[in-house]
């Protein structure tokens, strides 16, 4: 017969912190690269939209605002 072998304390204790941090570490990563995405997609519209003033003077300004627009 094989015996049952009683796990120890560090392993144990080891197998729940593994258990309850990598989690959390999952969601801190989701969680910043949710952030940086939306400020990068801010950053870009502010950019886009500051580029593109409602006064326009020139034809070749308005093909360019159109073409960045799309």
């Amino acid at each position: 017969m094989a015996k049952s072998r009683q796990s120890s304390f560090r392993r144990i204790l080891l197998w729940r912190l593994l258990l309850l941090s990598i989690p959390v570490l999952l969601t801190g990563e989701v969680v910043a690269y949710k952030k940086a995405k939306s400020g990068l997609l801010q950053t870009a519209r502010y950019t886009l939209t500051a580029r593109c003033p409602q006064s326009r003077r020139t034809t070749n300004f308005d093909r360019h605002c159109d073409r960045i627009s799309l």
